[in-house]
């Protein structure tokens, strides 16, 4: 029986280098995937922080203009994402700034991913 196996296994020439070509494409599509994650994370967390510190500029009563230029000359640093919208409002005592962007893929032809968020801060008086 053994020696059917080795036999078999001996006549198939390049079984090897194909496997290896199949992992390493595998290997790279995963790559890729978590490579697209961590662009994501990214973006949100740099949304995330650019978006405090527009509500915190409004609560301490900045013009919205100003801060809306700011906010908008913040997000043209990044190549990953975009800004799609953004909202600034001060109403009931509370500064609230929402924001869409749009998350680039890593691989082009795939959609942008868009994400929405929301920050509410108390205005200081």
């Amino acid at each position: 029986m053994r020696s059917i196996m080795k036999r078999h296994l001996l006549r198939r020439k390049g079984s090897v280098t194909l496997e290896s070509i199949v992992i390493l494409t595998l290997f790279l599509l995963m790559t890729l995937f978590v490579w697209q994650f961590v662009v994501a994370g990214i973006a949100i967390l740099e949304t995330q922080d650019w978006l405090t510190r527009a509500s915190r500029d409004l609560s301490i009563g900045e013009p919205k203009k100003d801060v809306e230029e700011l906010a908008k000359e913040r997000f043209k640093s990044a190549s990953y994402h975009t800004l799609k919208a953004i909202d600034l409002k001060v109403e009931d005592g509370q500064a609230t700034v929402k924001a869409e962007i749009g998350i680039q893929p890593i691989i082009k032809g795939f959609p942008v991913f868009p994400y929405q968020t929301e920050v509410v801060t108390p205005v200081m008086n």
